[in-house]
């Protein structure tokens, strides 16, 4: 049996934005030989995945910022891409507005994943904290006193506190009816982020959208965290991290070990197993 084996990146393949462990390389080069679809799932960058994959030698797609555009591999091929429009930046600055924050756009791919904010938009200590964070993560961003000369976007992202951006999340949803997700930083855990992209850039609809395409299943999930909840329930087997949140573990039908002892190979070894028997 084969079918399509869908990944989370960032502590689930590999350590933060480091390449990919030769273990797990092999192994899932083994797999596509095998007839697998190997697809990677994450809500970073175009520019960030390619550099832990690049060296990968078979054919796999790339979903980035949690469905926003899927990339068929390595030619760079897109696929598919649901991208947000300018007429909703207004409304979305109405609600940050109400917790004290800002949104910061993605742009995606085709503007080699250029990052424009406002800094006159955010208190001073969300503006120290933004700063380190793209320092450690190396991720450029690019000043604009506004927004009214960029007519899509990949995604956008708000940066503050978890109970602040809850209530923008809620709101998000329930008033715009986009795709959100909401992650604690892991760069700075006293910060938690959400990305909200298209109605249908999520990764359990983009999930759906390439297993449609690909005429495939069982569909075999791995992930760590909340943003991969949708990918979880559009799988036949879901694969989550030992080091993933406890209520995720809970409702995982497998627990992998951690991405630093390559876990995911054992991980995914088990969900074969299952599928096939």
């Amino acid at each position: 049996m084969t079918g399509i084996i869908a990944l989370d990146m960032d502590g689930t393949s590999v350590i933060g934005s480091q390449p990919i462990c030769n273990e797990l390389s092999q192994y899932l080069s083994d797999l596509v030989s095998e007839g697998w679809d190997i697809v990677f799932v994450t809500g970073r960058t175009f520019a960030w995945s390619y550099n832990s994959l690049r060296r990968l030698r078979f054919p796999y797609h790339l979903i980035v910022q949690n469905g926003a555009i899927t990339l068929r591999m390595p030619h760079k091929r897109v696929v598919a891409k649901h991208y947000l429009e300018s007429p909703l930046y207004s409304q979305v600055e109405a609600i940050c507005d109400d917790e004290s924050t800002d949104f910061v756009l993605y742009l995606g791919y085709e503007y080699k994943d250029k990052v424009v904010y406002r800094p006159s938009h955010f208190p001073e200590e969300l503006k120290e904290y933004l700063a380190k964070r793209c320092h450690t993560i190396d991720e450029k961003w690019h000043e604009v006193d506004s927004y009214s000369k960029v007519p899509t976007c990949a995604s956008f992202k708000c940066f503050g506190e978890r109970k602040s951006l809850e209530v923008i999340c809620s709101r998000l949803e329930e008033s715009l009816g986009l795709s959100v997700s909401t992650i604690t930083d892991p760069i700075n855990k006293d910060y938690s982020i959400v990305q909200a992209t298209h109605p249908k850039g999520n990764k359990g609809d983009s999930l759906l959208e390439f297993a449609k395409r690909r005429q495939k299943r069982p569909i075999i999930a791995a992930g760590d965290d909340y943003n991969d909840v949708p990918m979880f329930n559009v799988a036949d087997v879901s694969v989550v991290m030992a080091t993933a949140p406890e209520e995720l573990k809970a409702r995982a039908d497998i627990i992998a070990p951690p991405v630093e002892e390559c876990g995911l190979v054992d991980g995914l070894e088990q969900a074969i197993n299952q599928v096939e028997s």
